[in-house]
This record gives structure tokens, sequence and C-alpha cells, in this order.
């Protein structure tokens, strides 16, 4: 019996040509900065944790990181605790929160040493309480001074111009996986997971919710971090690391 969660999640990550490029170099980012690192315990932050690839990337970058997720969605979680208990990391991972990050209290363990998140900023609005802005504020809040951040996601460059492109690109590569034979999901299934993922897209395009590389590196800074860079960038993703400054 197939899981739905997982297949329909699996349309995604198997249709995105780069998606395990963005998480090897989240996590490879993440490897190098705790590498400087002495101390005998790492506190790390994950925001939104997806299926969980990018929660395996993090807790493989050292065994000393101690993982608190923060995930609104119960299935996800639930599917992200699977695999990494078959993998033999859950015992790192002591804290998951069915809440946003706005909502975490003073008993959560913070402030953090890394804050890591893959494919989950650009969900957020570019305006208001819950805006991408906001968002990079209250990560600041919850770092260490030199505390490290990384996102992996979505990420338009420039004048939008080859965004637009791999969008067509990538809705045309969704609907050649969905409605192919490499999954056992039944195709009614496959039909509908297709019709959600598109109108996903569609609305990652919109002007209140396109995550923007420039606007980005902008708005870290002025939530205070300092050496902002883009270590990896393909068709519609990128990676973005920074430091939190003080």
């Amino acid at each position: 019996m197939f899981d739905q969660a997982y297949e329909d999640y699996k349309i995604f990550t198997e249709s995105c040509s780069h998606f395990q490029e963005v998480q090897q170099t989240l996590g490879d980012s993440i490897r190098d900065y705790v590498a400087t690192l002495t101390k005998p315990s790492i506190g790390s932050l994950e925001i939104g944790c997806g299926y969980g690839d990018t929660t395996v990337q993090i807790l493989n970058a050292d065994p000393r990181i101690v993982l608190t997720v923060s995930e609104i969605d119960p299935e996800m979680i639930k599917c992200t605790f699977k695999r990494i208990d078959e993998g033999g990391t859950k015992a790192r991972t002591i804290c998951t929160y069915q809440r946003t990050i706005f909502e975490l209290h003073e008993s959560s363990p913070q402030p953090f040493d890394v804050v890591a998140s893959g494919y989950t900023i650009h969900n957020f609005p570019n305006q208001g309480p819950g805006s991408k802005q906001a968002y990079y504020v209250r990560i600041a809040e919850m770092l260490k001074p030199g505390g490290f951040i990384g996102i992996g996601d979505k990420c338009s460059h420039g004048d939008g111009s080859e965004y637009r492109k791999s969008l067509a690109r990538k809705m045309t590569d969704f609907a050649g996986y969905a409605l192919s034979q490499r999954t056992d999901m039944p195709l009614g299934i496959r039909k509908r997971a297709l019709e959600r993922w598109m109108h996903h897209l569609l609305l990652d395009y919109e002007p209140d919710r396109i995550m923007h590389e420039e606007t980005t590196h902008q708005q870290l800074a002025e939530a205070g971090f300092v050496d902002i860079k883009t270590v990896y960038r393909k068709e519609t993703a990128a990676v973005i690391t920074a430091l939190k400054g003080g």
C-alpha cells in the first residue's frame, strides 16, 4: 500500500532535476560551518521539514547536531520521523513543534547555532506579519551571534526571464513524471496530485509570493545578517547562506 503523503511529495522531488543538488549543497554548507565550532553540542533549527530531505542533510552534517523542527503539517512530521528513524538519527531530533517559529515558546532550545530551511520560505508572503522579512528577523532573534542560516529554495534572479522559462519547463517535468509509470501511485491520485502541484507552482509566481534572490540578500542584511552569499544557483533554485552579525 502506498503512502499518499510520500508519493505526493515524491512527484516534486523526483521531477525536479536539481532537487538533490540543492539539498546536498545546503548540507555541505552546514557541514563546513559546524566544522569551525568546537562545542560538544550544536543546536539547530529546521523551518518546515517536508518529507525530511533537509532534515537528513542537517543531521548528517555532524554527529554533535541536536535538531529542533518547526512544521505545521502533522503528515509531514510523521513522514520525516519515519524516515530519520530508519536512518538511526531520530534520537538527535529532540523537539518537534507543530507551529511556526513565531509561536515557539521560550522553553524551546534556543538560541541556535544553525537555522536551515529547504523549499519552505518561498511559501511565505512578501508582505504582512508572516512575511519572508518577518521570518528573517525572527530567525536572527533565535540565532547566537555568528550563527549560520542556510536557505535552499525556489528563487527568481535578475529580471526573472530565466525563472519564467524554468517554470514552464518545470510544469512539463511535473506532468511527465506524474503521468508516467515511474510511481506506484494510482493514476487518479497522480492526476489530483499533479493538479495541486501545478496550482502551487503558479502561486509561487504570484507577485506577493515570488521569492527574489536579490531581495532575499537585502532582507537578510536588514535583519542583521552578514557574509551573505548565493552558493548555488540553477534554473528556479538557489542556496543562500549568511551569518548573524554581532
